[in-house]
C-alpha cells in the first residue's frame, strides 16, 4: 500500500518522493519525484533550448511494474532518442498501475497541459474491466467534498485511521459486504465504456492542440 495515495479524481496515484521503493509484488526498485511521476529528477517548468518533450500516461505496463527505474520503457525511449538525435529529449512517465483512460485524462489536465509537451503517448489495458460503477460516476460533484478529500488524503494519520475503521467495519458486517460484492458480475459495467473512451480521446486531442 505504500506506493499509492488516494486522490479525489484520480482515485489513487503514485506516492511522491519514493526513493528506491520496492514491495512484495515484484521486488523491483521504483523512484518517484514530487509529482508522483516515475523519475529520479524533477520536471523543470522551462524547457531546455530545442528540447523535445514526450508525456506518457498509462497503467502498470507503462509505469514499468516489475522492472527497475532505468528499465521502464519511458527511460529506454529517452535514452534511445537522446543518443540518436541532436537535441535534448525528456520523456515524462506519469503512468500509474491500474489506471484507465479516464484517470489519465484527469492527470494530463492537472499536469501535462502545463508542461509544454510536444508529444502525448497513452496506453491502457483497464478501460474494459468490469466494476460496480463507471469511473466517471466515482468523482464527487460537490467541490467542497473534493477540496476536503484533497486535504485529508495528504495526512498519513487520516489514511491509517480510515484503514483501521474500514477493516473493523468489514469484519463486523462481513455478510453485508459479501452481498455488496457478489461473484455474479452480470449487472456490473465497464470502467470506461467505449463511447466514453472515444470522448476522452477526443478531449485529450483537443487539450494537446491547445498546449
Amino acid at each position: 500500500y505504500l506506493q499509492y495515495r488516494p486522490d479525489p479524481d484520480l482515485f489513487w496515484y503514485n506516492r511522491p518522493h519514493l526513493k528506491n521503493h520496492t514491495d512484495v509484488t515484484d521486488h523491483a526498485y521504483r523512484t518517484t519525484n514530487s509529482l508522483g511521476f516515475r523519475s529520479m529528477d524533477e520536471i523543470p517548468e522551462e524547457k531546455e533550448d530545442n528540447e523535445y518533450r514526450i508525456f506518457i500516461i498509462g497503467d502498470s505496463s507503462t509505469f514499468g511494474l516489475g522492472v527497475n527505474d532505468a528499465e521502464a520503457y519511458a527511460m529506454v525511449i529517452q535514452r534511445t532518442l537522446s543518443e540518436r538525435s541532436n537535441r535534448p529529449v525528456r520523456v515524462i512517465n506519469s503512468a500509474c498501475p491500474g489506471h484507465t483512460t479516464f484517470q489519465g485524462m484527469n492527470l494530463y489536465k492537472r499536469y501535462g497541459q502545463h508542461m509544454k509537451v510536444d508529444l502525448l503517448l497513452r496506453s491502457y489495458n483497464n478501460d474494459s474491466c468490469l466494476d460496480m460503477v463507471r469511473d466517471k460516476d466515482r468523482v464527487s460533484n460537490n467541490p467542497t467534498v473534493v477540496k476536503s478529500q484533497r486535504l485529508l488524503y495528504k495526512s498519513d494519520l487520516y489514511l491509517l485511521s480510515k484503514r483501521v475503521m474500514l477493516d473493523w467495519a468489514y469484519a463486523w458486517k462481513l455478510e453485508k459486504y459479501r452481498k455488496l460484492y457478489p461473484k455474479d458480475k452480470s449487472d456490473w459495467v465497464r470502467s470506461v465504456p467505449f463511447d466514453e473512451y472515444k470522448g476522452f480521446l477526443n478531449e485529450l486531442k483537443a487539450m494537446t492542440k491547445k498546449s
